[in-house]
């Protein structure tokens, strides 16, 4: 009786079309906000607390919508004519700079690895709407991050 080389295969088909395959699909993660029908509101964030201000660091440089430039070593998050944000890997320094419409003034606000926000001591003129300013765009840089 010649022997048939195909029977390995066609017994290993036979046994897992009758026996079923003992792998079990693993469910995706599902984040908080899909969990909560993907609408959820943006996580609280206290733009004048230096660990709110570190954790949104972090979060920058893990969030998914984020472009890592390996020759500048940081994390770069851009909503058009909104704003755009960046995660210096090496100084661990937060920028967040307002994407301004022509002839008004841009605002880029600068954050220590401490969290806490750099004041030019050069422009002191205006520090209390600097720092406002500064406050929206942690906030609107983490709603979007949040979405």
């Amino acid at each position: 009786m010649a022997k048939n080389r195909f029977s390995p295969f066609i017994s290993l088909v036979a046994a897992l079309a009758l026996g079923g395959c003992s792998h079990q699909p693993v469910a995706p993660a599902v984040s908080g906000s899909q969990a909560a029908g993907g609408n959820a509101p943006a996580a609280a964030i206290s733009p004048g607390n230096p660990g709110d201000i570190i954790a949104l660091g972090k979060r920058l440089a893990n969030d998914h919508m984020s472009l890592f430039s390996v020759t500048q070593g940081k994390y770069t998050f851009y909503v058009g004519g909104v704003l755009s944000a960046s995660y210096e890997t090496a100084s661990e320094i937060l920028r967040i700079s307002s994407l301004a419409a022509k002839g008004k003034t841009q605002k880029v606000c600068a954050y220590s690895p401490q969290g806490v926000l750099y004041i030019d001591p050069k422009d002191q003129g205006n520090k209390d709407a600097f720092v406002n300013a500064c406050n929206q765009l942690v906030v609107r840089l983490n709603s979007y991050m949040s979405r």
